[in-house]
């Protein structure tokens, strides 16, 4: 493959020796150097001085290092536009994104830059898994029928058929994203009105109107310990409201990929949207363990079926019994995570409890109160009825997804 120069644009503000640090010394060992430029934008850091940025960048990337610096902090999109205007000036053919807050591993450029050879893709992204489970983070975004963002089959296992199948998407994360440098600049760049959120989706939008596709290449892996920006949700409900107005047009997209994939897109008796296993399939799972329970069955059922909810319970029972709390706590919270119902919920509330681990705890019964008290909410719910009344006329696939809740109550 001919070489081509890639922009690593890294935005950066503090947690320079949690974060930077490993993930500059990652991308220095795993690319190879006359592929990358790197652009390090500082957002008025505290913790480092720039003169040892400077060395560090330059130990580790010599001439192909760019450090620049705001005297305050102006958050991503700023920070991000400023790398594209030097990218832009050094003549780089393609742009990356790229969080501080992970981890590069090997062979992660090259797939990319294949995959962008496509005509029609207009950005790509890599398959980001959380370091410490090296399960899923991000295959992708969606927006579901709440009308909220959802990373694609977060927390799956990295190898899962659907994580590893190839699919355009309409959105994908700016944490580790690739565009080519014209169209990113064509674009208009980041859009600058928000404040640390959503200047993704945004861009992800004008490429989707552009007639270009997304996609995540999962040959190529990185690391993400996600969201440690302090205040990184302070602007959340400021940027959604920018978003409305600057996309007045959604389109509710995950009850379409969960569908295609064999899923169904529902909500819990409480309103709250998730994806669930077929009932047959399911009850195939939970029949094939009653009579004889193996731990090391179910543990492969999960893996092979992760939204196989009616397990994780099967198998925190089993932990409890072997006082393994750390695991049984792990699988009542990866319930929740994917069945948000409130009696999953409770149940992670008291294995947290039993455990000693009152934080988290507090954290999942603050979650069930404030599912509760919407649910009791008359204005709530009567707007809720008239949202998928709406989204109904366009599709009866929401229609299905509000009905099989009201079975259910």
């Amino acid at each position: 493959m001919k070489k081509k120069q890639v922009a690593v644009i890294i935005p950066i503000y503090n947690l320079w020796k949690e974060m930077t640090v490993p993930c500059l010394t990652s991308l220095a060992e795993h690319t190879q150097l006359d592929q990358i430029h790197i652009y390090l934008i500082d957002n008025a850091s505290s913790d480092i001085s720039a003169e040892e940025i400077i060395n560090c960048g330059k130990n580790l990337f010599a001439d192909k290092f760019t450090y620049h610096r705001f005297e305050k902090n102006k958050g991503f999109a700023i920070a991000c536009n400023m790398g594209a205007r030097l990218a832009c000036d050094n003549g780089d053919e393609f742009i990356f994104l790229l969080n501080n807050d992970t981890l590069l591993t090997p062979n992660w450029l090259d797939p990319l830059l294949l995959a962008m050879e496509e005509p029609k893709i207009g950005a790509v992204g890599p398959l980001l898994l959380f370091p410490h489970t090296k399960r899923v983070q991000h295959a992708g975004v969606s927006m579901s029928p709440l009308g909220g963002m959802r990373h694609i089959y977060c927390d799956f296992p990295a190898q899962h058929p659907l994580v590893l199948k190839k699919r355009d998407l309409r959105y994908i994360t700016g944490a580790a994203f690739l565009i080519k440098t014209d169209l990113f600049i064509e674009l208009g760049m980041l859009c600058e009105e928000y404040v640390n959120g959503l200047e993704d989706m945004d861009l992800c939008c004008q490429i989707i109107n552009k007639g270009y596709s997304l996609r995540i290449v999962p040959e190529s892996i990185i690391y993400h310990y996600e969201s440690q920006s302090i205040g990184r949700s302070d602007a959340d409900n400021k940027n959604f409201e920018i978003y409305s107005s600057r996309h007045s047009t959604r389109v509710y997209d995950d009850p379409f990929i969960a569908k295609k994939d064999g899923y169904i897109p529902s909500l819990t008796k409480e309103l709250q949207y998730y994806l669930a296993l077929p009932r047959e399939k399911s009850n195939q799972y939970t029949k094939s363990l009653v009579s004889y329970f193996s731990s090391q069955s179910c543990e492969k059922l999960l893996e092979k079926e992760p939204l196989w909810i009616e397990g994780y319970e099967m198998l925190a029972k089993h932990y409890d019994e072997q006082e393994m709390g750390h695991e049984a706590c792990v699988m009542r919270e990866r319930a929740v995570h994917f069945c948000p119902s409130v009696e999953n919920i409770r149940r992670a509330v008291s294995s947290l409890l039993k455990y000693g681990r009152i934080e988290r705890a507090k954290h999942f019964q603050d979650l069930a109160d404030a599912i509760t008290l919407k649910m009791n909410d008359a204005h709530s719910q009567e707007q809720l009825a008239k949202h998928f009344a709406k989204l109904a006329q366009s599709d009866a696939i929401y229609q299905g997804i509000y009905e099989s809740c009201l079975q259910d109550i």
